[in-house]
């Protein structure tokens, strides 16, 4: 998992934050072992950015069988998860679903139509 953090001008004093989190997962189960690592991560990320968070998006490369399920998942914890959810409905989140070799697949933005 790889986690990377973006700042734009907000106006003369102020910024406004994104977070991109990149994940290779092999499998399922690993996709949800790295998913609590994810969530650390946007936790941790919350306490520090606060009201100045903006956006993220979560790349995720996997095999293509993979990807209906990743989505599901997704949604679930968009609509569903108690800490998570209500964090990112706060934000506009996209997710990226690329195939092993890199190639895009699916774009989508949670809590959308589509």
């Amino acid at each position: 998992m790889q986690v990377m953090e973006y700042a734009k001008k907000a106006g003369i004093f102020s910024k406004k934050y994104a977070l991109s989190v990149v994940c290779a997962p092999k499998s399922q189960e690993e996709f949800m072992q790295e998913f609590r690592h994810v969530k650390e991560a946007l936790v941790a990320w919350e306490r520090k950015r606060g009201k100045s968070r903006e956006s993220v998006m979560f790349v995720f490369t996997s095999d293509v069988q993979n990807h209906q399920w990743i989505r599901d998942v997704m949604e679930n914890i968009y609509h569903n998860e108690a800490t998570l959810g209500p964090m990112l409905k706060a934000l506009n989140v996209t997710v990226a679903l690329l195939n092993p070799s890199g190639t895009p697949a699916a774009e989508y933005t949670l809590g959308r139509p589509g």
